[in-house]
């Protein structure tokens, strides 16, 4: 987890490239970034849950067939 002086570490290197009018623009829009970021990382977390989900179900199901097999 980033802590404030990370972010504002980070937030006055942006504003020295991207040339911000004041520091709370350069903050915000850093805050900004990294909540998108933190965002998108978060959905493809989600996304690699549901397939991992997805597989273990059919793990199961498949696991369920074999017992059925081998009572045959």
């Amino acid at each position: 987890m980033e802590t404030n002086s990370t972010v504002l570490y980070f937030t006055c290197e942006m504003a020295d490239k991207m040339n911000f009018t004041t520091t709370q623009e350069a903050y915000l829009t850093g805050k900004r970034e990294s909540e998108e970021l933190y965002r998108a990382i978060l959905e493809m977390y989600k996304i690699q849950t549901i397939a991992l989900e997805a597989k273990h179900a059919d793990e199961i199901e498949v696991c369920r067939i074999e017992a059925k097999l081998e009572l045959v």
